[in-house]
């Protein structure tokens, strides 16, 4: 973790004080007992038995509810990210370095450095100014449900990204690209990684980029283009862990989620909204709001089937090597439950096009990852199956309630195509050893750090071709068991 002395020269001081608010709400938030609000929200439900439960997934309460969580499970997450760090809307900010204290957005990587903003483009567009830079970087835009957005921004350059609410005129130079952008609440994420694919240390000059990355409201650009530098934050910013809250407040106060989820689905940022949203929230809203204690006792159990449902649509969806991949992240349609899922597990991922993701949580024959009961793992990919991608691959060891980087003594977090020292076998290919005990027997760089207790392992393919093409069906070699090493 970071020393309070280095985060601290590193914050803009401009907007010191609004900073200091939101991480003191942020750590608030990250240590608050999900319960207490339900504990003191004053709606009690009657307990339903077994026989009770069972009629109730008959009824249009129940079945309205799971539709409700199912299709709108996503933006009570960003209403919540929205919330806490408002003040901070329409400014870029990345953290000083990744660590396990991150924890706002499931699945971090740390073969790139983060920058990413929450747009609000209702009261002005905003002027994104992209420099020049010879590292490799990504920009992905997505809806307040993880929908990615096309903008065409992949080349250095100056963007005013202007909302569907804005008619005027810019006045601005030529040169300046519009963007005309579908809603006025968008999320942004530009990764800049941190070594080529030549395993040349980049990280200088992704920070560099980063440094130099520009995002300002129209009137401040005109004043002054060189506005809205990227506020580089301590971790700590990022600490509260929303997909553990929700867990815990489908489990212990299902009433307390799903009054927030009304609140989220009642902002006028909340778009888009189909015809079809609309009715079902109405639907929803006219039964919550006339319940009585079966009726909600229905809806509760409507609710935390969906969140059940979420976790499982995820955990089921392996290939024959039990790696869960999915290949309409961020492209869903009306796939609701797909994308409910890939917020529970890989909030704000990229299109299948930028990048591959393949996760699991089971070895080989199925058996939990759990470094407490077997000493170690290895993952061994064939020549042949090693990942082709224009950027890199990589593989990182996850908490799996959190889904937060594993703390260990040398903060390594992953092994990737890039890490420097990585050894490859004999006949080409490379194995990848999981074990919680630094190795004696192998080379360090080889080893993937994991916790003495449960986990899961993500691996990455960034600019995915050849066989990870989209298209293609990669499937990753299993995970199996061995000794450590």
């Amino acid at each position: 973790m970071l020393g309070s002395h280095r985060d601290s020269r590193i914050v803009a001081t401009p907007i010191a004080a609004a900073l200091a608010s939101i991480l003191l709400v942020g750590a608030a938030a990250a240590n608050d007992a999900p319960y207490a609000a339900g504990a003191n929200s004053g709606v009690h439900h009657a307990p339903l038995s077994a026989k009770s439960a069972k009629e109730a997934r008959g009824t249009r309460p129940y079945k309205t509810a799971r539709r409700y969580v199912v299709r709108f499970y996503p933006r009570w997450f960003t209403y919540r990210q929205f919330t806490i760090s408002n003040r901070l809307n329409n400014h870029l900010v990345g953290p000083f370095r990744m660590t396990p204290e991150w924890g706002s957005i499931v699945a971090p990587n740390d073969d790139t450095l983060y920058t990413s903003g929450q747009l609000d483009l209702s009261k002005s567009p905003l002027i994104l100014t992209i420099p020049k830079t010879t590292d490799s970087y990504s920009v992905l835009v997505i809806d307040v449900y993880g929908t990615v957005i096309d903008t065409g921004i992949d080349s250095p350059g100056t963007y005013a990204l202007v909302g569907p609410g804005f008619h005027g005129r810019l006045h601005l130079p030529k040169s300046v690209t519009r963007i005309h952008m579908p809603h006025d609440a968008e999320i942004m994420a530009i990764r800049a990684d941190r070594y080529a694919p030549d395993g040349t240390n980049m990280i200088r000059e992704a920070r560099k980029f980063r440094r130099n990355l520009r995002l300002a409201p129209l009137a401040d650009y005109r004043q002054d283009p060189a506005s809205g530098r990227t506020l580089i934050v301590p971790v700590s910013f990022y600490a509260p862990r929303f997909k553990v809250q929700a867990d815990e407040e489908l489990s212990q106060a299902p009433t307390a989620f799903l009054k927030q989820t009304q609140k989220a689905m009642r902002d006028p940022l909340t778009r888009p909204l189909t015809h079809a949203d609309r009715r079902l929230i109405a639907r929803f809203n006219r039964y919550f709001r006339t319940a009585n204690s079966t009726t909600r006792s229905r809806m509760i159990l409507g609710a935390q089937a969906a969140h059940t449902q979420i976790v499982d649509n995820w955990l089921s969806h392996v290939d024959s090597n039990n790696w869960v991949h999915f290949g309409n992240i961020g492209q869903w349609g009306t796939d609701y439950l797909d994308r409910a899922s890939t917020t529970q597990f890989l909030q704000v991922g990229n299109g299948p096009t930028i990048a591959g993701y393949y996760d699991a949580f089971v070895d080989g024959n199925g058996i939990n990852l759990d470094a407490g009961v077997t000493p170690a793992y290895v993952l061994t990919i064939p020549k042949k199956l090693i990942p082709d991608a224009k950027r890199f691959w990589s593989l990182t060891a996850y908490t799996p309630e959190s889904i937060t980087l594993v703390d260990n003594p040398i903060d390594k977090y992953l092994v990737g195509s890039y890490t420097p020292g990585l050894q490859y076998n004999s006949d080409g290919g490379v194995s990848i050893y999981m074990q919680s005990s630094a190795p004696t027997t192998i080379p360090e760089a080889n080893w993937l750090p994991v916790p003495d207790g449960q986990f899961n392992v993500l691996l990455r393919v960034y600019g995915p071709e050849g066989n990870t093409a989209p298209g293609e069906h990669y499937v990753p070699p299993a995970i199996t068991p061995t000794f450590t090493h």
